[in-house]
């Protein structure tokens, strides 16, 4: 599902062949119900079984344990996208003069600035 060690999940493996567990952190459980609602195709569809599963272990946790995670699966899910060939009739000021454009396309690409600072750079192709 595209989850994160660290940023969505935590790993306790300890030593001597004992269990260990896997904790999802809350990035990891809004993660997974964005998944559910927007994702596509077979991630999609895991997404959706990963939520419900964990919705129900949280209820075997007690009533504030899932109405906790309800609570996140519900801020995961508000959370929307829009692709960036969906942006239409945006409107834009190119040397003081505005202008309705449609976009085509774009992409981003991570660079480091001239401070060392990683910034991202955004390209965006439209048509007006």
């Amino acid at each position: 599902m595209g989850l994160v060690e660290g940023r969505h999940f935590a790993v306790k493996m300890p030593e001597g062949g004992k269990k260990g567990y896997v904790s999802i952190l809350r990035e990891g459980l809004e993660r997974a119900a964005w998944l559910s609602a927007y994702g596509s195709g077979e991630r999609q569809r895991l997404a959706a079984e990963f939520v419900e599963y964990m919705l129900e272990r949280a209820g075997e946790e007690g009533k504030e344990v899932y109405e906790k995670a309800v609570e996140i699966v519900k801020r995961g899910r508000e959370v929307g996208f829009l692709r960036l060939t969906d942006v239409r009739g945006a409107e834009v000021e190119v040397r003081g003069k505005r202008h309705v454009v449609g976009v085509l396309g774009g992409g981003a690409q991570p660079e480091k600035s001239w401070s060392g600072k990683i910034l991202l750079r955004i390209k965006i192709t439209a048509e007006g």
